[in-house]
């Protein structure tokens, strides 16, 4: 007689996938607070107004001028566990990177990585971010 040792797995009712949907729909809100989460955080860092503190310095987040970019700022849940954050402004790409004229006002990248931990909590797993990847 061959001995036998392992786990039997029956499901009480419903369809596996059934029973993954309370698992899916916990990550895509935790997806959607850290997304929240990280739009508030580029909001916040765009400095005071240009006309009382004028002009960023290279390197530092830009300062509000008409508050369009501020008001740009946003972040979409994809609903496949995934969320997009970015900036609509049509200059934002420009005062992120730089140009041949401007050094970088960087403000999306300095605030996912200033929140790295703070999302890390939220989403309950590690976030490996590649900075390169935007250069």
């Amino acid at each position: 007689m061959t001995e036998r040792s392992g786990v039997t797995w029956r499901w009480n009712g419903g369809s596996p996938k059934a029973a993954a949907r309370p698992i899916q729909d916990e990550l895509d809100a935790r997806v959607r607070l850290a997304a929240e989460t990280l739009r508030g955080a580029i909001v916040e860092s765009i400095g005071e107004s240009t006309r009382e503190h004028g002009p960023s310095l290279p390197g530092t987040p830009p300062h509000a001028d008409t508050g369009r970019l501020r008001q740009s700022v946003f972040a979409v849940d994809n609903g496949d566990g995934s969320a997009t954050i970015g900036a609509a402004a049509r200059y934002a790409g420009y005062l992120e990177a730089g140009t041949t004229r401007m050094d970088p006002r960087p403000f999306l990248v300095p605030a996912l990585l200033n929140n790295q931990h703070r999302l890390e909590r939220i989403l309950g797993f590690p976030l490996h971010v590649d900075v390169n990847a935007w250069e």
